[in-house]
């Protein structure tokens, strides 16, 4: 580049998160929930029956036709987590626990957060470059019903909810689904970027414009 260069253009400005207070913007989501993921062509074997989900199995959470679409688990390291982390039974095998941890912790079971796509998210799979940004869909959001929990320390998760990415959340393919566009199928997405807040549940589970 020539000395006498002009400089380049200044970077647009950072598009503004959505309306309202306390959206944290360093949020990623992914995808649980096989019976809800099976008609978008996801395999999740293991969150097939969400009787089984931490909030659900220990009475605090009962399943309806709302929240059996539109559900949630958001991982215990997480700003939205609250409780204790959860704990491994039967001890562990150096950061992981040898059998499903324990979330008896969570006192967030039932609580509704609000997702939505962040199109400036900078965060990517292990460093690798790809943010998904390109697939965020605009003016969108999602409200989901906590019934489950995303532990750090399960034997089955190397990576998602753990120290490495701990602002987490899972959320039902359903509701994946609607903050994103495009052609390309959602279980070869994988992860989007998130905004992410707790709201009331009275806005209503499910999708929501601004």
């Amino acid at each position: 580049i020539p000395c006498d260069a002009p400089d380049p253009p200044e970077p647009p400005p950072p598009a503004p998160p959505p309306p309202g207070d306390d959206w944290n913007a360093d949020y990623t989501a992914t995808m649980f929930g096989e019976v809800d993921c099976a008609p978008f062509g996801f395999d999740d074997p293991g969150n097939s029956n969400l009787n089984f989900a931490t909030c659900v199995g220990r009475g605090i959470v009962a399943l309806n036709n709302d929240n059996q679409k539109w559900f949630g688990a958001v991982g215990d390291l997480s700003t939205l987590w609250t409780g204790s982390p959860c704990t491994c039974n039967g001890g562990s095998n150096g950061d992981f626990c040898n059998s499903a941890p324990a979330c008896n912790g969570q006192t967030n079971c039932g609580t509704c957060v609000e997702v939505v796509c962040n199109s400036m998210g900078t965060y990517s799979y292990e460093g690798d470059g790809y943010t998904h940004t390109e697939f965020c869909k605009p003016n969108t959001s999602v409200v989901v019903q906590l019934i489950d929990a995303c532990p750090h320390n399960h034997p089955n998760n190397p990576y998602w909810c753990t120290a490495q990415r701990p602002n987490h959340v899972d959320i039902s393919c359903s509701a994946f689904n609607e903050l994103v566009q495009g052609d390309r199928p959602i279980g070869e997405i994988g992860f989007i970027n998130a905004y992410a807040r707790k709201v009331d549940c009275s806005v209503g589970l499910g999708v929501h414009t601004f």
